[in-house]
């Protein structure tokens, strides 16, 4: 037994006698600067990412207004559309003679009637024989027109003469 209890204390004397390696100070400063790195990496992409949503929310956002705007723009055409549509009715000709025969009391005209059209005369520039009574409405409004038309040649006439003389 001896010889068992000094191989016993020889291993432990030599444990006693060995040294623990020291702990560094620069390791746990390292460890320090690690983890501010990384809950600075993890800031910067909480922050990141929170734009993004941002981005896509107000994305989404401007989605359901187009929407919306082209809803109001399909109506607001249907409306054009429809309101076109009584436009239409409302010039069409048969209609226009239907009020006036029922509701103004017309009547279409026969293809021999003719209407008499008197246009006032000025003394100054006219030179026409008076015109007798007794002239049917087709005469007398041939000659109102060739009254008319020689009136107004007459004014253009003086009119390019004075703007000669200015």
């Amino acid at each position: 037994m001896l010889v068992a209890k000094e191989r016993v204390d020889f291993h432990y004397a030599e444990q006693a006698t060995r040294q623990r390696p020291a702990k560094r100070p620069v390791a746990r400063k390292r460890k320090k600067e690690n983890v501010a790195l990384l809950l600075t990496v993890v800031m910067v992409g909480f922050i990141l990412g929170l734009v993004a949503a941002y981005r896509y929310a107000m994305l989404a956002q401007a989605g359901y207004r187009l929407d919306q705007l082209q809803k109001q723009l399909a109506l607001a055409e249907a409306e054009n559309q429809q309101l076109q549509m009584q436009v239409d009715q409302l010039k069409s000709l048969q209609r226009i003679e239907a009020i006036a025969t029922t509701k103004l009391g017309m009547v279409r005209p026969d293809g021999t009637q003719m209407v008499a059209v008197t246009a006032p005369v000025q003394a100054e520039s006219v030179h026409t024989a008076p015109v007798k009574e007794k002239k049917s409405p087709v005469v007398s409004a041939a000659q109102t027109i060739q009254q008319s038309l020689t009136e107004f040649f007459a004014q253009i006439k003086k009119g390019t003469a004075e703007a000669r003389i200015n």
